[in-house]
């Protein structure tokens, strides 16, 4: 059986990188990783031959293959054990991807030699993934999540923050609840993150409109208490028309196309 599930394929043509993520399917794990496993993956890509100078690899947890199977699933069976991997590329040149989305997932038998049994692993990121559909919403989630990001830290209070909104294209003042709601949650979710972590967020566009929202290395009590921050942020970019899981991802992508 294969190890990992391969998905989000981006290309980074300023900085000729090649990135993607790495998701766990059995007990294998990733550490520093070796030049044969990304030599393996990239072949997985049907990236053959091509050269590459270095790799970084980041641990993340993502509820992107999140079912929904059950009304009670414990918290490691929503955020998936995976890891992001960036690929510098030796030559500076254009590479045809086999597919520039997440319909198709690449399975791989790849893996990292140079993990071994206990290990002690560096901490791992909590990532939300998103897409959006229309890129009038796609603006509006970019906006609206990073003023979050720029002022939930630095409001002297409610109201300030509140206020930071008002110059936020399609913000109206029924968007006041959920507004107070994520300031209200922040206070708890503070208590989790550790040192120095901050929300941040990375917005691309490919051949479909991406929204990354990194909540930092978080304590396990985040998710053991119920991750109710990341179940806000989730709601709102729902709201807004955009997907969080693969799933609902397929579903929305097979629907538009007939």
């Amino acid at each position: 059986m294969e190890n990992f599930i391969l998905w989000n394929p981006f290309f980074d043509e300023l900085n000729h990188e090649f990135s993607f993520i790495a998701s766990r399917m059995q007990i294998r794990m990733i550490n520093v990783g070796t030049a044969e496993m990304i030599e393996t993956m990239l072949k997985d890509w049907k990236l053959y031959g091509v050269a590459f100078d270095s790799w970084r690899i980041k641990p993340v947890l993502t509820n992107y293959f999140d079912e929904e199977y059950s009304s009670e699933p414990h918290w490691e069976d929503i955020w998936n054990e995976s890891w992001e991997i960036t690929v510098k590329l030796a030559v500076k040149q254009p590479i045809e991807l086999i597919c520039k989305d997440n319909l198709m997932l690449i399975r791989t038998y790849a893996k990292d030699s140079s993990y071994k049994s206990e290990m002690v692993l560096p901490p791992y990121e909590c990532v939300i993934f998103s897409v959006f559909y229309h890129i009038d919403f796609f603006e509006m989630a970019k906006d609206f999540l990073t003023n979050i990001a720029n002022n939930i830290y630095i409001a002297a209070n409610k109201e300030a923050f509140i206020a930071s909104f008002t110059k936020v294209e399609g913000y109206t003042t029924e968007d006041r609840w959920l507004v107070e709601e994520i300031y209200n949650e922040f206070e708890n979710f503070k208590r989790y993150q550790k040192k120095d972590a901050k929300i941040t967020i990375e917005a691309r566009q490919m051949t479909e409109y991406q929204i990354n929202i990194r909540l930092g290395f978080l304590e396990e009590s985040f998710y053991v208490n119920g991750f109710i921050f990341a179940k806000i942020l989730i709601a709102l970019i729902k709201e807004l028309e955009g997907t969080v899981t693969w799933n609902d991802y397929t579903d929305r992508i097979l629907f538009n196309r007939g």
